[in-house]
């Protein structure tokens, strides 16, 4: 009794029934359960969070179902996948690949993507492993940086070994990789 902080983790989703008007009975009849499990039980200013695929409807029933703590906030997934998604097109790995990405906060107010805790799999980077392997998603984006600044392109290095004295020259060698002679 007297909780400060209230986690719900929200159960439902699309494949817990197909049917949209039995999934919104469902939800409004697990709300209903849960608005009066902690009616009496919160304090008026507790902090109340709810994550799930239905999360946004969730917060809305609790209300409906007379819980009357103003700090109601949901974790939503929805953002949470257009982060993914866009993480995944600057790694060049499928969103999937993409884990632990956070968004927080009062959902039509503000709300906060944290990508401190978020890992990646299947990136080809510096540092590359079996699909097991994992990364964070900071170092991973960073590493591009990383590279640019040292690691030489091939260009640059090709460059420098054929501008050394006593090499071939280039022309010479690209004419005998081909098997022409030069006239």
């Amino acid at each position: 009794s007297n909780a400060d902080y209230i986690v719900i983790l929200d159960p439902l989703n699309n494949t817990t029934n197909p049917d949209r008007f039995q999934l919104l009975k469902e939800a409004s009849l697990l709300y209903r359960d849960i608005a009066n499990a902690i009616k009496g039980v919160v304090k008026p200013d507790a902090k109340i969070v709810i994550n799930g695929y239905k999360a946004c409807l969730g917060g809305m029933l609790l209300k409906h179902h007379g819980v009357t703590s103003d700090n109601i906030s949901v974790v939503v997934t929805l953002d949470e996948q257009r982060m993914r998604a866009k993480l995944a097109k600057k790694l060049m790995v499928m969103p999937s690949d993409i884990s632990d990405i956070t968004v927080w906060g009062n959902v039509p107010v503000h709300n906060t993507a944290s990508t401190a805790t978020g890992t990646v799999r299947n990136h080809e980077g510096a540092i590359t492993g079996p699909g097991s392997y994992n990364k964070t998603v900071v170092e991973a984006v960073n590493e591009e940086n990383w590279e640019f600044d040292n690691v030489q392109s091939r260009d640059d290095r090709d460059k420098i070994v054929f501008d050394m004295p006593g090499r071939i020259p280039k022309a010479v060698v690209s004419t005998q990789s081909t098997g022409r002679k030069e006239s």
